[in-house]
């Protein structure tokens, strides 16, 4: 069993994907508040192999919620499709420049 991620949600997204896999799960023991609350959690968990396990247990058994929900698959897709979108637009528009003219040999040039 792998031992539980303790979490310190921040404003970047590294600091913010743990935290919102456990709040998807309902489950906030492993969630520090600062840096403070981090280090109580790290320490409780390294050191208490009883809490440990519980935590680890419930993870398990609600972690099913994550792969279980369609709307999160959906945003997903509405997302890639976006983007896909927005690169095409941004291809285009500059599709549309000419490169310079290249005087290599090894190069062809643009006409």
């Amino acid at each position: 069993m792998l031992p539980p991620v303790v979490t310190l949600p921040g404003s970047f997204m590294r600091g913010r994907m743990t935290y919102a896999l456990y709040k998807q799960m309902g489950i906030f023991d492993c969630v520090a508040a600062d840096i403070q609350s981090f280090a109580d959690i790290a320490y409780t968990l390294a050191t208490n192999k009883a809490c440990r396990n519980e935590i680890s247990k419930k993870i398990r058994d609600h972690a099913p919620t994550l792969f279980e929900d369609m709307e999160t698959v959906h945003e997903l897709e509405r997302f890639f499709e976006w983007a896909v979108k927005k690169a095409e637009r941004s291809y285009h528009r500059s599709a549309s420049f000419r490169s310079p003219k290249c005087s290599s040999p090894d190069l062809p040039a643009d006409n």
